[in-house]
């Protein structure tokens, strides 16, 4: 089985895979094949996965409950995405495009989302502690039972966000 856990720096190609992946570079869509493929398999860990490259979009993936804490996902684009239960602890998801993923129970704690993408994320019951969020973009997200406790909102976009039984940086509980 290849490795998940190597640095990538391929240069942005135009090409796509039918029905999975989006305009990426060819190496950094034969990761990411090869990470769907594993997880069909049964496969849930993938500690310290690499998937960086410009332009990597996986359309609608489901990778519930898969482990991908400390992963490289810089700048990933995982729109309508399954990640419930995801272990996303301390990954790095720069600039990721997680609109309208499905993030119900994930654990996103110390996972640094700065400039992410989280519009219309559902992130019921979700573990985002320590989390990074500045200049993220929630419009809409549903923060329903969250726990954002120490996590950083700085210049955070959380317009028509929903707010019920989350628990907010400093401690409080914001219903609205």
């Amino acid at each position: 089985m290849k490795s998940f856990q190597n640095s990538y720096s391929e240069s942005s190609q135009s090409s796509f895979i039918p029905g999975s992946l989006m305009q990426a570079s060819s190496f950094a869509q034969e990761r990411a094949a090869l990470l769907l493929q594993e997880y069909a398999k049964g496969k849930r860990t993938f500690t310290r996965a690499v998937l960086r490259g410009s332009g990597l979009h996986i359309v609608a993936p489901s990778l519930e409950e898969a482990n991908l804490s400390r992963a490289c996902l810089f700048q990933i684009g995982l729109t309508q995405a399954n990640l419930q239960g995801c272990n996303f602890t301390q990954a790095q998801l720069r600039m990721a495009d997680l609109a309208a993923a499905n993030l119900c129970s994930a654990n996103l704690s110390g996972a640094d989302l700065c400039r992410a993408n989280l519009s219309h994320a559902i992130l019921r019951n979700a573990c985002l502690v320590a989390a990074n969020l500045s200049d993220a973009t929630l419009i809409g997200a549903d923060l329903t039972g969250a726990d954002l406790r120490s996590a950083n909102l700085s210049c955070t976009d959380l317009r028509n966000a929903i707010f019920f039984q989350t628990l907010m940086p400093d401690g409080t509980v914001r219903n609205s």
